[in-house]
């Protein structure tokens, strides 16, 4: 039985068995006080509803002022906001700041009679404040260019932002801002302009509203949870989760509604009503302490039982009493099978991420060193190509299909394991993905019909074709489950210029696969590019498949889109940058393999059969090749010979430096001579790119490794 079900059995037992209690308390209470409790019962249900009634109105009555003032603070401060954009227009930072003294006036004038404003500021667009009603001069070190507020409206993302609550690093008060982006009349990013709120000023008007109420609760917050004002705030944290149960059901109502919830910071549990506050991402909450109306009804129950059912009071009490306790036991049991579930499911995804590590391994190893021996035939076969010229051709041609098949087959399983060195490359998917179909469709079975279709006026992308492949072999795996039987898989490749409101501007390449299967929930697609997430039965999935997908997207330059409706399909759309145009230089003399290198290499390989065949590769072509098989045996050898003409090294080696400590070594002695590196990994690409070296990903075939030496400059090519 999995965990899944496990856990629903357990729940199931804890229900009946709850349920099998309250049951016998309430036939107890039947037969104790029989047709008097009956009476009383009826009466005290009727009072407590009335009670409840009563308290849910008065606290629609509460939330509704608090909504009709917070909506007049905001809204007079959004018209501040414009009218503080209309006084500065579109001029720039220079003239802006040179009116500083009058506009510092006019902004003081503008909060004078505005207790709720803390400060108002106008911004350049390098983050640094152009004029405010709080100080003149302006402070010289001031900048809120690393503000998050700053970079959404740099952004140019567009519209009204309230930040979270901060703390001023001129004034060092508290408080929470409104702010608009400034755009200059060529539509360019000019800055912003702000307006401070204090937070203190909402607290004060909402400790008035409930006048001390015992256990009352007044809030204000973002729609994704940081607080902005809290009545009574002890305790109170910054932000509250939008995972909890509370705010799910507060950002599902639509804007308005009530609900009746446990505090997570106090225990108590309120009559809460809450209302969106106009067009703005902001909330206003008020609630009364379930424990006060019930206290109040409680004493005019007990006024009743005075008058002659005392003992009806007492057994009812005791009923009460006992069913508040199995609640309570009720409850904490379902906690503990939730937490039991939440620990089974971790345990089976960890479970499954330490098996695809082991299995990521595995495959990364056996490519490695199924590598290094392509490397050993492919240098073995350039040497013979040159030795038999073409009379074996189509021998040796036969042998070299072979290692480009060889090759690719290593290339999959180094970016199953996550350990392939990307490679990028100008792609055009006219080419890419028709030749693609002999390998999506074994993946997605004979009963699924694939159409690949790629617009004409499509512009190449730049992408590692290993990372393509697997990018769609994962979407066709996805698309695969969701078919049930026969199915259709359409794939299209086109091109869109991105709309100015979405923030992302300019001309991208998209990628749209699209199934007709069984759809994706609303409330679960949201989270498909999540790592790990996956709706799949424990043991059929890792929730990484998608992740992977996204990733390749932001290598593109990128992003990735999902789209779905249940019992329709599913479309991911994946987003890429056009690849830039080839800078109109020459380009250099390509190797051939009939020419000749005078050049000095100084070869650094530990792999002894690797080195041999690059060592009479090079020499093949004229080099002199000095190998060393060690990173610290080269460095040795650079500190007592003179420099060579070209450093060819691997990464990884023994010894306590590496290939990239070699390089850096290199840099530092000879900022000028060429490094060319040999690696099989991902992970130490950003640090190679620092060094202004070139890189080669294994395997490669020679005629790669001279090129690469023709594009150096190095020695002279003779035909």
């Amino acid at each position: 039985m999995s965990a899944t079900a496990r856990a629903a059995a357990a729940e199931i037992d804890v229900t009946r068995a709850s349920s099998a209690t309250l049951w016998s308390l309430r036939l107890l209470l039947v037969l104790c006080v029989a047709i008097p409790a009956v009476v009383f019962a009826l009466f005290a249900a009727y009072r407590w509803h009335a009670a409840h009634q009563n308290a849910t109105q008065h606290v629609d009555r509460l939330v509704g002022i608090a909504h009709e003032h917070a909506l007049k603070v905001l809204d007079n401060n959004e018209t501040l906001l414009g009218r503080v954009v209309d006084l500065v227009g579109t001029e720039d930072d220079a003239t802006v700041r040179a009116a500083e003294a009058v506009l510092h006036e006019r902004l003081g004038a503008m909060a004078a009679d505005k207790e709720q404003i803390q400060s108002i500021w106008v911004w350049g667009a390098d983050g640094r404040p152009l004029a405010g009603n709080r100080f003149h001069p302006l402070p010289a070190d001031l900048d809120v260019s690393d503000r998050e507020f700053f970079r959404w409206h740099r952004d140019n993302k567009g519209g009204l932002y309230f930040t979270e609550p901060l703390v001023g690093k001129a004034t060092r008060e508290p408080f929470f801002d409104m702010s608009v982006g400034r755009y200059r009349a060529d539509g360019s990013f000019g800055g912003l302009v702000s307006v401070g709120l204090y937070p203190a000023y909402f607290r004060r008007f909402h400790a008035n509203l409930v006048n001390g109420e015992p256990g009352a609760l007044v809030a204000m917050f973002r729609e994704d949870g940081a607080v902005y004002s809290r009545m009574p705030g002890d305790g109170a944290p910054a932000r509250i989760s939008t995972d909890g149960a509370l705010m799910q059901r507060v950002l599902a109502s639509g804007g308005v509604g009530a609900v009746i919830a446990e505090s997570p910071i106090d225990g108590r549990t309120r009559i809460l009503s809450h209302r969106k506050v106009g067009k703005y991402p902001m909330y206003v909450a008020v609630g009364i302490d379930v424990a006060a109306v019930r206290a109040g009804w409680l004493k005019e129950m007990a006024v009743l039982a005075a008058l002659g059912v005392l003992p009806m009071s007492g057994l009812l009490l005791a009923a009460v009493i006992a069913a508040r306790r199995t609640r309570q036991a009720f409850d904490a049991a379902q906690r503990l099978q939730a937490e039991t579930a939440a620990r089974q499911r971790a345990e089976q995804a960890l479970f499954q991420s330490k098996k695809l590590e082991a299995v990521g391994r595995l495959a990364g190893g056996v490519a490695h060193d199924f590598n290094n021996a392509l490397m050993v035939v492919s240098g073995n076969l350039f040497i013979l190509r040159r030795l038999l010229g073409e009379q074996h051709a189509r021998y040796t041609d036969a042998i070299n299909r072979g290692v480009d098949s060889a090759s690719k087959l290593t290339k999959q399983l180094l970016a199953f394991s996550r350990q392939n060195a990307l490679a990028p490359e100008i792609l055009r998917l006219q080419d890419r993905l028709p030749a693609m179909e002999p390998l999506l469709a074994p993946v997605l079975g004979s009963a699924t019909e694939l159409s690949v279709q790629v617009a004409p006026d499509v512009p190449p992308v730049t992408a590692d074709p290993a990372e393509l492949e697997l990018t769609l072999v994962n979407l066709a795996l996805n698309a695969r489950d969701a078919i049930e039987g026969a199915g259709h898989l359409w794939m299209r490749a086109y091109t869109i210029a991105q709309r100015a409101e979405t923030g992302r501007q300019g001309r991208w390449v998209v990628i749209e696969v699209r199934d007709d299967g069984a759809g994706i929930e609303p409330n679960v697609l949201e989270h498909v590019f999540d790592p790990f997430f996956t709706t799949k039965q424990l043991g059929q999935g890792t929730g990484l498949g998608l992740s992977q997908v996204y990733a390749f997207c932001q290598h593109g330059g990128g992003w990735a889109e999902a789209e779905s409706t249940r019992g329709q399909g599913t479309t991911i759309r994946l987003f890429l940058a056009p690849a830039a145009p080839p800078a109109a230089e020459q380009a250099p003399a390509a190797a051939t393999t009939d020419g000749t290198v005078a050049a000095r290499v100084l070869l650094v390989e530990d792999n002894p059969s690797i080195a041999a065949v690059l060592e009479e590769t090079l020499e093949s072509v004229g080099c002199s090749v000095a190998c060393q098989e060690s990173a610290d045996d080269a460095a040795a050898w650079l500190d007592v010979n003179s420099p060579p003409d070209l450093v060819l090294t691997d990464i990884v080696m023994p010894g306590h430096r590496d290939g990239l400590d070699l390089a850096r070594h290199v840099r530092q002695r000879y900022p000028r001579l060429p490094v060319i590196v040999m690696t099989g990994y991902s992970d130490r690409m950003e640090e190679l790119a620092t060094l202004e070296v070139v890189v080669l990903a294994k395997p490669f075939a020679p005629s790669a490794l001279l090129a690469a030496i023709a594009s150096l400059g190095i020695g002279t090519s003779v035909t």
